[in-house]
């Protein structure tokens, strides 16, 4: 069995990567959601949920994941389309 980080936040141990999951789904994102959020890459994340790959930061990483908020809905179409055409403004 592959041994799995874990990081103490609140008096207990946690498996790294199962609560960066945990969380990331709790709050509604996905992978490159919260990438994007956290201003690193997606293979970071995959790296941390599915390797046990530990940050540095590790702790701060998951107090951060805590306080974010559930993505915006895009607000025209699916994700990555154009919004509506500005007009000229007359």
């Amino acid at each position: 069995m592959a041994y799995r980080a874990k990081v103490e936040i609140d008096g207990e141990l946690l498996d790294f990567g199962a609560e960066v999951k945990r969380l990331r789904k709790s709050k509604g994102f996905s992978q490159p959601q919260l990438a994007q959020a956290l201003g690193v890459s997606p293979l970071a994340i995959i790296r941390w949920e599915r390797q046990g790959v530990v940050p540095y930061a590790a702790k701060a990483l998951l107090l951060a994941i805590r306080g974010l908020d559930a993505p915006e809905e895009p607000r025209f179409g699916k994700p990555g389309t154009p919004g509506p055409k500005k007009g000229r403004g007359r």
